[in-house]
């Protein structure tokens, strides 16, 4: 089961699918998928953190027979690892893509929560249009200037497709601010864990280092020629991984 991450969709998964199939396993996983609340209709945000992890975990349910190898990124990795936490007997191990375990102080919590404020009010301000234009500016993905095209194109589609609203809301109530701390579930955890990075993605990968560093039972894969988003940027290396 796999989990995007914000302003994404399940078609978010697409280029991995491919992949996956592409590479001609004699039994390639099935790839199935979740999109993250107030990221489809009919799916709302929850009030908050803990709350969407159980809306995630009674979806989980109605879709496939736990344990389930658990896949997500960014904030669907934190959402994942959210599911480990609160409901590890749905989960057999999780793999997990630019994930941030949380923040462990309310300074830290506040900060963070006053860093994205602006960008809830963008999104009620100016609409879904504004918001996307300078999301797709920030640092954190200048990586994705090697893209192919077509590639940045339908991540741009999905983002667009998005009601502005809703991704305020997910903004606001599942955001890094407000997630739980898990630094003590990655130091313990109750099953197989393994982090990934894209190689170019700086700040997760010295993230993903402390974390192994405190924590012998984690792994951590970094991918080559990725950023943030290995989705796009390595789908057949992380394909790989997935295969492996």
């Amino acid at each position: 089961m796999a989990l995007h991450g914000f302003t994404g969709a399940r078609t978010s998964w697409c280029e991995v699918s491919g992949a996956v199939a592409a590479a001609g396993s004699e039994h390639p996983p099935l790839l199935h998928t979740l999109a993250l609340p107030g990221h489809a209709p009919g799916v709302p945000v929850p009030a908050d953190f803990g709350a969407a992890v159980d809306q995630l975990a009674l979806r989980l349910r109605r879709r496939l027979t736990p344990p389930v190898r658990l896949l997500g990124y960014s904030m669907g990795a934190r959402l994942a690892l959210g599911l480990v936490g609160r409901h590890p007997a749905l989960v057999s191990e999780a793999l997990l893509i630019g994930c941030h375990p949380g923040l462990d102080d309310a300074r830290a919590r506040r900060e963070r929560a006053e860093q994205d404020a602006p960008w809830v009010a963008l999104l009620r301000r100016e609409g879904i249009a504004a918001f996307v234009a300078a999301w797709e500016r920030r640092p954190l993905f200048a990586s994705q200037a090697t893209v192919a095209a077509p590639r940045l194109a339908a991540q741009r589609a999905i983002r667009l497709a998005h009601d502005p609203e809703q991704l305020a809301l997910a903004l606001e109530r599942l955001g890094l601010a407000q997630m739980p701390d898990h630094g003590p579930l990655l130091r313990r955890p109750p099953l197989p864990l393994h982090l990934v990075c894209g190689a170019r993605d700086k700040r997760f990968v010295a993230l993903g280092r402390r974390l192994c560093a405190a924590s012998p039972a984690l792994t951590l894969t970094l991918l080559p020629h990725a950023g943030h988003n290995p989705l796009i940027e390595a789908p057949a290396a992380l394909a790989a991984l997935l295969l492996g």
